[in-house]
């Protein structure tokens, strides 16, 4: 994190798919923006990503998938995720890209 941006904003972590969907439905009025790993081996994060997309409150929360491959790229663009972003990429990419979608 950067200085200053704990003011900015707060980070809630959730350890499954079903976590992270209690998470963002408990917390829904105040996300600006969730950042979800899509692994299509572990089968983690597409039900997140189709749970976001598919629901009318939570439709326009923008949703960055983290991926490792091509292959979970691909399934993330398919499922409308708003970006799609390397694992690998430094921090500064992940900073730029939040802040073009929170605006």
């Amino acid at each position: 994190m950067y200085d200053g941006e704990e003011d900015r904003f707060k980070i809630v972590y959730s350890t499954d798919d079903d976590a992270t969907i209690r998470d963002i439905s408990r917390y829904r009025n105040e996300i600006k923006i969730v950042m979800v790993e899509v692994d299509t081996a572990a089968g983690i994060g597409m039900l997140v990503l189709k749970y976001l997309k598919r629901r009318e409150g939570f439709a326009k929360i923008p949703v960055i998938a983290i991926v490792e491959t091509h292959r979970d790229a691909d399934i993330a663009k398919e499922l409308q995720a708003d970006a799609i972003i390397g694992s690998d990429e430094p921090d500064a990419k992940f900073r730029e890209m939040i802040d073009s979608l929170i605006k």
